[in-house]
């Protein structure tokens, strides 16, 4: 649950403007600015739901695998299809309009992204659903 969220918070992270100069507190301004995308809730809803499914469902795959080989492939996975539906539909992602169901160029604020994570958990839960997770396993999947 904690890696789940965590993955979601960073997503809305802004890159801030280099400070003009540095003092003691600037550290804890940037990260203020930084914050800031978590500041406009028809920014944040639903990605955040997005986000959190997927963080959860990449930490389940991870510990019921015991390995970083399938959810470092299902993420790419999803990078891949999202990015290519971005760029074919992009003449409609230039008009600045954003829809709630099919989402923005973001690829995690729409409800379209939301029910595929959905469909995608509900598969590999099934498929891995009664799988042990092997102890020997190190950090890579590589068994000794």
């Amino acid at each position: 649950l904690s890696s789940a969220t965590l993955y979601a918070l960073v997503h809305f992270f802004q890159r801030p403007e280099a400070p003009v100069s540095v003092g003691p507190w600037t550290g804890l301004e940037m990260l203020a600015r930084m914050l800031s995308g978590l500041s406009q809730p028809s920014q944040v809803f639903p990605g955040i739901l997005t986000l959190g499914a997927i963080g959860g469902l990449l930490a389940w795959c991870r510990e019921r695998t015991g390995a970083l080989w399938l959810p470092l492939g299902l993420h790419a996975g999803w990078i891949f299809w999202f990015k290519s539906y971005t760029f074919f539909t992009a003449p409609l992602a230039n008009l600045g309009r954003q829809s709630w169901w099919w989402g923005s160029a973001r690829l995690h604020d729409g409800w379209l992204t939301f029910a595929v994570i959905a469909v995608t958990s509900v598969f590999f839960v099934g498929m891995l659903g009664n799988r042990k997770n092997p102890t020997s396993a190190t950090p890579l999947g590589h068994f000794p």
